[in-house]
This record gives C-alpha cells, structure tokens and sequence, in this order.
C-alpha cells in the first residue's frame, strides 16, 4: 500500500490604486492535485467582490487537464 504527497506553494498577489484595491491568494495553483483561491477586489465607485474557487489539476502526458468551480459575491456600490 503506498501514498502520494505533493507539495503546495501558496501565492499572494495584490494590486492597489487610487480608487481599487486587489487581493488574491491562492494555494497549489502551480501544481497537480487539488487547488484552492480566494479573491477580494474593491473600487470606490463600483464597490466590492468576493471569489472562492476550487479545482483539480490532472496530469496527462504533456498537457494537464483542469476542472473547477468558482463562487463570485457581488456587493454593488449604491447609487445616490
């Protein structure tokens, strides 16, 4: 009986301006396995939205097959 472990990196990425800020993270999204993301992005004028993403990575051959979800939270800026 044997097992498979794999090691996941954890990337961070943001992005800010005058008027929106981006936050993103996202764990073994540079490898095969499971993978998970999260996303927050705000703008002054438009207001914010939330993402969680999730997904698998197949290896085949020399092309890896991806299939996944993702979960978008739209919180609009109100006008007026």
């Amino acid at each position: 009986m044997g097992g498979a472990t794999g090691a996941h990196a954890l990337s961070i990425q943001s992005q800010a301006g005058e008027h929106y800020t981006d936050v993103s993270a996202g764990l073994g999204t540079e490898s095969t396995d499971l993978y998970s993301a999260l996303n927050w992005a705000y703008n002054d004028n438009d207001g914010d939205v939330k993402g969680l993403a999730i997904g698998l990575i197949i290896p085949s051959g020399t092309i890896n097959i991806s299939g996944g979800g993702k979960v978008l939270y739209l919180s609009p800026q109100k006008c007026g």
